[in-house]
């Protein structure tokens, strides 16, 4: 009996991959100009808003001006904006991460199998001089050994790849070591630990340092607001949200603050709205866009997902709880895999606790309400216990931009 033959990626026939090959050097040829029809420079593999925020500033920082040269994968917005040729056919692979649930990530990972095998072939087809692969580990990690192992002579690059002091030390001897060529990291204090560990990395600035610098001269913060930001992702949103509505439901203080949602540029705006109809909070809840720093920078307190979310806020110097709860399950594999020591990034990159963490256990609605009535409370009064939070993330904000500017 005849079988077709098996590649090593989740059972893809010969037929399929044949196809898929075709596919891809058509999409490929049909997005190039007649100026790049010669090997391409660069391909960037990015997505989602904080991996597209940080291809800008890598683009901008590193001077990749050759846009008749360079291609990415991300949304055609950012590719006009930058004057690089897009890359149809492969902003589904966004996806989601391990902290959605190790049973949402297969999911997807299963049902992106035909477009990521499409991507490798298309960047093997083309033979790019480099591939610069940002953000995005659950795509770009597994892309890094796939275009190594096929294609030796493409230089890769992985600017910001996974915080391995969050994730663990697995991925260092299993991806970074034999697949990438140059790594460029985020905060400068990454650059001691991976060379502790024997790999050599670029620091060009923490991208979002200047932005940040104008609101540590910020008048104290004097509104009674609290802001949510339950993620950029809609699993998250599905979860973290609704968590954070019957908790303020529950609150004591719920008639005595005003709240903002945070609405990620990925996140339907319905999405948002019926969640909160669904808490009746429709007239107690103004949502605000990702990009209005000022009126975030005023809140007195924020619930968030966790993330580099909770960097920024730290930066803007808003007190603030890291919220996360998934299945036990999930819990389990999840402290398995990764073991993580917080949640926060304050708390990952300070010796000392920055923010406030409900994990869990912890994540429960009369907890978090509890909680919320204890911070606004000290906060209206000036107690001592705000102050603390103030106090602690102030001082953690000034010594993470202080290392910016030497």
């Amino acid at each position: 009996m005849f079988r077709p033959k098996i590649t090593t990626f989740i059972g893809m026939n010969f037929i399929e991959k044949k196809l898929t090959t075709v596919i891809g050097m058509f999409l490929l040829f049909i997005s190039l100009p007649l100026s790049a029809i010669d090997r391409p420079k660069a391909f960037i593999i990015t997505g989602e808003q904080s991996g597209e925020d940080l291809a800008r500033w890598f683009v901008q920082t590193t001077k990749l001006d050759e846009s008749h040269n360079l291609f990415i994968v991300a949304s055609k917005a950012l590719a006009e904006e930058l004057g690089i040729n897009h890359l149809d056919g492969f902003e589904s692979l966004a996806g989601v991460t391990i902290l959605h649930g190790v049973g949402s990530l297969l999911k997807e990972l299963i049902a992106q199998r035909s477009t990521y095998n499409r991507l490798i072939q298309t960047i093997i087809d083309a033979k790019p001089e480099r591939l610069i692969l940002i953000d995005r580990p659950w795509v770009n990690v597994r892309l890094a050994r796939a275009i190594k192992k096929a294609a030796p002579s493409i230089s890769i690059t992985y600017a910001a790849p996974p915080e391995l002091w969050f994730w663990g030390c697995w991925y260092i001897d299993t991806i970074l070591k034999n697949y990438c060529d140059e790594l460029i990291v985020l905060c400068p204090h990454e650059q001691a630990w991976y060379a502790q560990r024997g790999l050599t990395t670029k620091w060009l600035g923490y991208p979002y340092a200047q932005e940040f610098e104008k609101f540590l001269t910020q008048e104290p913060i004097s509104t009674n607001e609290l802001a949510l930001l339950p993620g950029s992702r809609l699993p998250e949103v599905q979860k973290s949200l609704p968590l954070m509505c019957e908790a303020i439901k529950q609150s004591k203080v719920c008639d005595q603050i005003k709240i903002i949602v945070v609405q990620a540029a990925s996140i339907p705006r319905e999405v948002i709205d019926q969640i909160i109809a669904q808490h009746g909070l429709t007239d107690k809840i103004r949502i605000v866009s990702h990009d209005d720093k000022e009126r975030l920078s005023r809140c007195f307190y924020a619930l968030t997902k966790p993330g580099t979310i909770t960097l920024h806020l730290a930066l803007l110097g808003v007190p603030h709880a890291v919220v996360f709860k998934t299945s036990w399950v999930n819990s389990v594999i999840l402290n398995y895999i990764i073991k993580p020591k917080a949640f926060g990034l304050p708390n990952l990159l300070s010796p000392t606790s920055v923010c406030d963490e409900f994990i869990q256990e912890t994540a429960h609605v009369s907890t978090l309400a509890a909680h919320l009535d204890e911070v606004f409370l000290s906060f209206k009064e000036k107690g001592e216990a705000y102050k603390l939070r103030q106090q602690k993330i102030n001082l953690f904000r000034n010594a993470f931009l202080k290392q910016e500017r030497t």
